[in-house]
C-alpha cells in the first residue's frame, strides 16, 4: 500500500461508518494514519458494518454465518467418526473377522449417507453467504 492509497482507504471506511452512525476509532500507527496492517484492519472493519448494521440483512448474515459454522463442526465431527469407523473395519479386515468387518461396513455406509447432507448444506451455506457479502459490498461501494 503506497501512503495516498492507504489514507484513501481509510477516509471510505471513515465514510461508511459514518453513513451507519456507528462510532469510528481511527487507526494510528505512529505518526502515519495507516497502520502496515491496513488491509486487516479495513477488512475487519467492513466486515463489522456488514454483520453488525442494522435490519434484515443483519440477521440473514448471521444466521449463514452461524450454519456455515454448525455444519463446519458437524462435518468435522462426522469426518473423525469416519475415520475411526474405517479404522476398525480395516483391523476387522485383517483379522479376517467376518462379522465386524460386515457392521464396520454397516456403519461406513451410515456414516457416508449422513455426511453427504452435511457437506452439501455446509457448501450452500458458504455459497450463500459468500453471495449474500457479494451483493452487500456491492451496494455499499458501488
Amino acid at each position: 500500500y503506497s501512503k495516498a492509497r492507504c489514507d484513501e482507504t481509510v477516509a471510505e471506511l471513515e465514510d461508511l461508518a459514518d453513513d451507519n452512525d456507528k462510532p469510528h476509532q481511527s487507526a494510528t500507527f505512529g505518526s502515519s494514519r495507516c497502520p502496515q496492517d491496513a488491509p486487516l484492519r479495513s477488512s475487519l472493519r467492513l466486515a463489522s458494518l456488514y454483520f453488525l448494521s442494522p435490519g434484515p440483512q443483519r440477521r440473514k448474515a448471521l444466521f449463514l454465518a452461524v450454519v456455515v459454522l454448525v455444519m463446519l463442526f458437524a462435518e468435522t465431527w462426522a469426518g473423525l467418526a469416519y475415520s475411526g469407523v474405517q479404522r476398525d473395519f480395516m483391523t476387522a479386515l485383517q483379522a479376517k473377522n467376518i462379522e465386524k468387518f460386515y457392521a464396520g461396513l454397516w456403519t461406513t455406509g451410515g456414516l457416508i449417507l449422513l455426511l453427504s447432507p452435511i457437506i452439501a448444506i455446509h457448501r450452500y451455506s458458504a455459497g450463500a453467504l459468500k453471495m449474500h457479502w457479494r451483493a452487500f459490498l456491492t451496494q455499499r461501494l458501488a
